[in-house]
């Protein structure tokens, strides 16, 4: 069974092209045209027999060491994905995981207007528009410029009163210390549901340095609490390592080409997880502020699906994330699993990788913070 089972992850590699498919989706059974849907090989029992037999299912994707099959739907029903994770029992949940479950409790019950079509939208350089309320976690970091404010920077609303961000942006050289931060627009000119704020404390990670781009990960404190409404609503932190759910997508208003102008509307682009080692290829040499290479266990590498597409100038600090929960009226959720730290000349060439902080190796320090 051993060797069976070996030939097919074989046959899955020389046969695997790569797809949008991801967990859960649902997914056509070829040999009987029926739907299935994809889960890993060992939640899907049906399977197993043809293998014996030396029958191979269809094949959605390759996950690490764990094979993604379309299984075949029969009467509708799938257990839900489950991680194989130690239990500690006398461990308490995550203050993180507990804020989440009250912010997914909290959409359940909003009674918002809902889009006439009735459709969940999920459709930077690369990227489309953002529908109204699609973000609502959204914000635009700034900074004084001459009288203006110069919007340079993305984050996360986390809570009533902190907003995740980059390490970078808490500072600039040109422009000094951040201290604004607007929320609630998709359109840089919005002005019927903005809110603004001033920072009152700018907090980095302890171990962020400039001359470096580990642990790339900052926060800042507002002036006043936030009012959550249909516009503004915080989001969830992913605490595990293992990354679950739907497509990664990525939002900002930076730049929609190389050296060229912001965006006045939040873009949206879909990204795909990109091998670390190739990764690593890419970024070690040509940047002096890699010295240890790309580090898995703090950062992730992913790319556009498209020909082209990248988060670009003016989307650090942004949000890499997954749609967590949608209500009836459409309204989102989403769990933030990276902060945009750095690129590479972006979409100039096809299938560049960003490099995002990975949120959840920074989860301990994000609670002593926003929830002490």
């Amino acid at each position: 069974m051993l060797l069976i089972y070996s030939l097919f992850i074989l046959c899955y590699y020389v046969q695997f092209i790569q797809s949008e498919l991801y967990y859960g989706s649902s997914c056509v059974v070829q040999k009987d045209n029926t739907t299935g849907q994809c889960v890993y090989i060992h939640e899907c029992p049906e399977v197993i027999p043809g293998i014996k037999r030396w029958i191979f299912p269809q094949n959605c994707f390759f996950e690490g060491s764990e094979v993604v099959v379309c299984c075949p739907n029969k009467g509708g029903t799938f257990r839900e994905r489950t991680i194989d994770l130690p239990v500690i029992p006398t461990d308490p949940p995550r203050k993180a995981d507990q804020i989440c479950s009250e912010y997914e409790k909290s959409l359940m019950n909003v009674t918002e207007n809902i889009d006439e079509d009735g459709v969940v939208h999920v459709t930077i350089v690369g990227g489309t528009d953002a529908d109204e309320k699609e973000f609502p976690h959204m914000s635009q970091i700034g900074f004084k410029d001459n009288g203006n404010i110069q919007w340079i920077c993305g984050g996360s609303l986390l809570s009533d009163l902190f907003v995740l961000t980059a390490a970078h942006c808490l500072s600039s050289l040109k422009y000094g210390d951040a201290e604004h931060v607007r929320m609630g627009i998709v359109h840089v000119d919005d002005k019927a549901n903005l809110q603004e704020f001033h920072i009152v404390q700018r907090i980095p990670h302890p171990d962020y340095t400039a001359t470096a781009h580990y642990h790339d990960i900052g926060l800042v404190k507002l002036c006043r609490p936030v009012q959550f409404n249909e516009w503004v609503r915080p989001a969830c932190l992913q605490t595990q390592p293992v990354l679950v759910g739907g497509p990664l997508i990525v939002t900002g208003w930076g730049d929609t080409a190389f050296a060229g102008d912001a965006s006045k509307t939040l873009q949206k682009l879909v990204l795909v997880l990109h091998d670390s080692n190739k990764c690593n290829d890419l970024f070690r040499v040509s940047s002096k502020k890699l010295q240890s290479g790309i580090r898995n266990d703090v950062m992730i590498c992913a790319t556009s699906v498209q020909e082209i597409g990248d988060a670009c100038q003016g989307d650090s600090g942004g949000p890499l994330q997954v749609r967590k929960a949608t209500n009836i009226n459409n309204a989102n959720l989403y769990t933030i699993v990276g902060v945009t730290s750095f690129g590479k000349a972006c979409a100039l060439a096809k299938s560049i990788p960003g490099v995002y902080t990975r949120v959840s190796n920074y989860i301990k320090w994000i609670e002593d913070q926003v929830w002490p």
